[in-house]
């Protein structure tokens, strides 16, 4: 069961959480972390307010969370427009 089949199952809200700038601490040609002492990188985490599970589909509740994260991140960050919120099966 997924976290988000969980917390609807429980009637827990969603907490979406932003992290702006994770590539300037874990570059993707970099094996381990930076190093502070080299590059001192920062990330930002934000975290959103709770997005409530009740009475939404799956759907709603995915786009709902995927709007909410890509909101919290800069705009040279946020997905391009036409980017699809989930795959579906």
């Amino acid at each position: 069961m997924g976290a988000f089949k969980m917390a609807q199952a429980n009637g827990a809200a969603i907490v979406p959480m932003s992290i702006s700038h994770a590539d300037k601490v874990q570059p993707l040609d970099y094996a381990f972390p930076a190093k502070a002492s080299l590059m001192k990188p920062k990330a930002v985490i934000k975290i959103g307010k709770p997005i409530p599970t009740e009475g939404k589909t799956d759907e709603e509740l995915i786009e709902e969370v995927w709007n909410a994260i890509a909101d919290g991140l800069p705009e040279s960050q946020k997905p391009a427009k036409g980017t699809p919120v989930s795959v579906k099966n």
